[in-house]
């Protein structure tokens, strides 16, 4: 239950952490079918195939690499752009995501420091961040970012997620990993998992204050 849990909400601010970032308008759009963007993907390529050098339709196809979740192409896309424009931002935001498809988690992170570089980082960046450190048991570092993340969004589920697993890994059951789900619970009340996570983190941390009482009465 815990892994599954914690792969899970891990999971959900990486892949496609892409969306949430400050960017072109569509960027926010809801999320469509596979065939959906297949059908265009297929558009993108028309137009590319009329204009091969069409910054915005390259771009547009890195993207759509990534919503189809072939990371490879996108890394591999997003370099071409970022090579050709070292200052595009939005396009090192695209790596960032492959990276993290991939597993490439300290790569991924390398990038982010580079997109940092070039402008102010967003809430949704810092906690891709954080969720990456997570992921690599780099617990007291993803902490640090995931706090300044939480302080610019505190409505992040995903963020509030990422720093639960760090403070459990780091401190097991404590009132910060309490704190945490329950604000998951205030914005996702539907959220199975975390409710079920929160039941058995509160009886954990009852026993561990129950114990504690215990060895001082006995001393």
């Amino acid at each position: 239950m815990l892994n599954g849990y914690f792969n899970t909400a891990l999971g959900a601010a990486l892949i496609f952490g892409v969306a949430g970032w400050s960017g072109p308008g569509w960027c926010a759009e809801p999320v469509k079918t596979e065939a959906e963007y297949q059908a265009e993907l297929k558009q993108v390529d028309a137009k590319l195939a009329a204009k091969p050098s069409d910054p915005g339709a390259l771009y547009r196809h890195a993207f759509l690499m990534g919503r189809l979740k072939r990371f490879e192409g996108e890394v591999n896309e997003a370099k071409k752009l970022t090579a050709k424009y070292p200052t595009w931002r939005d396009a090192y935001v695209l790596e960032v995501n492959g990276h993290a498809g991939l597993n490439h988690n300290l790569v991924a992170i390398e990038v982010l420091n580079k997109v940092f570089e070039l402008a102010p980082p967003t809430a949704n960046l810092l906690a891709l961040k954080g969720s990456l450190l997570c992921k690599e048991k780099k617990y007291a570092e993803g902490l640090v970012v995931l706090n300044q993340s939480i302080k610019l969004n505190p409505d992040d589920p995903d963020a509030y997620d990422s720093r639960v697993a760090c403070n459990y890994f780091l401190y097991g059951a404590c009132p910060q990993v309490i704190s945490d789900l329950e604000n998951v619970m205030r914005i996702k009340p539907s959220d199975k998992g975390a409710a079920e996570l929160l039941a058995n983190f509160k009886k954990e941390l009852n026993s561990k204050t129950k114990g504690n009482l215990g060895s001082r009465v006995t001393n």
